[in-house]
């Protein structure tokens, strides 16, 4: 009377994990694409991550300036020190 949904239950799982597996693959080969590297700086606003790693990831990581987070943080970096450095010499 009752079916047992294990299989499936456990089949879309498997589609979920592969479903991740390859939007993060895709994801990960968006930084590696030399067409969104202007010089040193990376613009890609297709990619939804705000720090990706560089082109040689063991030169570390950097901020993508495709997408509007990376501006406000060097804005409030910024600020920070232009603040420090009012208040230092007052």
């Amino acid at each position: 009377m009752y079916k047992n949904n294990s299989r499936n239950g456990s089949k879309s799982k498997d589609e979920e994990k592969m479903k991740k597996k390859v939007e993060k693959e895709i994801i990960d080969s968006m930084s590696k694409n030399p067409n969104n590297w202007k010089g040193i700086f990376y613009v890609n606003s297709k990619d939804p991550r705000i720090i990706v790693p560089k082109i040689n990831p063991s030169f570390g990581w950097t901020l993508n300036f495709g997408h509007k987070v990376s501006y406000v943080g060097i804005l409030l970096i910024i600020l920070i020190i232009v603040v420090y450095q009012v208040l230092i010499y007052m």
